[in-house]
């Protein structure tokens, strides 16, 4: 609970990483500390390369991943709810701060590693802190190799 008396409000901005167990794990310890409701943000994936993709088909596999996190969520007893949201992680953090109700006392980003991570190769973790302003935002790094969590789930 909050010095207001109203329960902490956990948000999370993840993309392919959003189902990773290492992330699933941070939830869960910072919601099992007190009553905290969980918003998951996913934007859309937007491949810099290979096959021409439409956007409803990137849109459905953001929210196929998210379900199965608000699954794992719910599993662990966490009160979570989730959207999918536009492709640029900043302006989605951004809408965010200024939609949400009650407003975020944390954030937590979860990325791949940086060899893998085009949001750290384009410098949005720091920005997102920047945006972030007072808020304490958390990056979590998550590496699903070896993990049992699918991360492109894209039908082309």
């Amino acid at each position: 609970m909050t010095a207001e008396g109203r329960p902490r409000h956990l948000l999370v901005l993840a993309n392919e990483t959003v189902a990773g167990r290492h992330l699933i794990e941070t939830i869960r310890t910072r919601a099992q500390a007190d009553e905290t409701r969980v918003t998951v943000v996913c934007p859309i994936s937007n491949p810099r390369q290979g096959y021409v993709v439409y956007e409803d088909t990137r849109r459905a596999a953001a929210g196929r991943r998210l379900d199965r996190t608000l699954g794992a969520l719910h599993r662990e007893g966490i009160r979570a709810h989730g959207l999918v949201v536009d492709s640029d992680p900043v302006s989605a953090l951004s809408d965010a701060l200024a939609q949400l109700e009650p407003p975020p006392d944390e954030i937590i980003v979860s990325t791949h590693p940086l060899e893998r991570s085009g949001w750290l190769r384009r410098n949005l973790v720091d920005r997102m802190r920047a945006a972030a302003g007072e808020i304490p935002l958390e990056h979590v790094v998550v590496e699903l190799a070896g993990e049992d969590a699918q991360t492109n789930v894209l039908v082309v």
